[in-house]
């Protein structure tokens, strides 16, 4: 019936706005369409729910496919990010040899000539090695 209907905005919008058959706001009663009409909708509605299934499908493939290359940018910043830290701890490592080096080299010197039995000459040994340590002054 006319009254149950909600009433238009406008006299112009009633006219421009043709009334389906299945308004999801008003369904027609089912004593109005024929088995066949039904069974035409039937197949629209499982070929519209299909369509549905389908993009759904697609559109959780295209978002999986998404998360996994996220993901390899991950492991691939992470991955630059540690190879930086292994060659920043190498650079640290070869400061602290070349620092230690010289020393190591003039205690290396002064064993030898203790081992060989110069004692007279150990203070100019310390000596020349706090110079190569800690410079002259």
């Amino acid at each position: 019936s006319s009254s149950d209907a909600t009433p238009p905005l406008s006299p112009r919008s009633a006219a421009a706005a043709p009334r389906l058959p299945l308004s999801p706001a008003q369904p027609p009663p089912p004593s109005s369409t024929s088995p066949e009409e039904r069974a035409h909708l039937a197949r629209r509605l499982e070929a519209a729910l299909e369509q549905v299934r389908r993009e759904s499908v697609r559109q959780g493939a295209a978002l999986d496919e998404l998360r996994r290359r996220a993901r390899a940018d991950e492991l691939l910043v992470a991955r630059r990010r540690a190879t930086e830290g292994v060659e920043r701890r190498k650079e640290q490592m070869q400061a602290q040899i070349e620092r230690v080096l010289p020393l190591s080299r003039a205690l290396a010197a002064a064993h030898r000539q203790v081992q060989a039995g110069v004692w007279k000459c150990m203070p100019q040994y310390i000596r020349w090695i706090c110079e190569m340590v800690y410079g002259k002054k």
